[in-house]
């Protein structure tokens, strides 16, 4: 089970991730980061996963072309979530990923 909430604050907007991120869910996550990316402008996008329980690999790689692509912060506070984070950033994103 996955729920993606947004949280839109005034100087940023956070995406909440709670349960499983993994196929097919991650399409739920492209669609609900496209659908705020008009309302960024000069707001930061924060990826909270506090909540996020199982990520696979397409996860990890939805989750880093987004944080490569918005230059998103990513919100972890346990032992499990700071690894999730971490492998999100050790990914490597190409330019075609990024849509340039």
């Amino acid at each position: 089970m996955l729920k993606i909430s947004t949280i839109d604050g005034t100087d940023d907007i956070v995406l909440r991730i709670e349960g499983k991120l993994i196929t097919p869910w991650t399409t739920e996550l492209e669609s609900a980061w496209q659908n705020i990316t008009d309302s960024l402008k000069a707001r930061r996008l924060l990826l909270d996963i506090r909540d996020t329980t199982s990520i696979d690999e397409s996860g990890f790689e939805c989750l880093a072309r987004i944080a490569h692509v918005a230059n998103a912060g990513i919100l972890a506070d346990t032992p499990l979530t700071r690894q999730f984070a971490e492998k999100v950033r050790q990914i490597k994103v190409s330019q075609k990923e990024r849509g340039q």
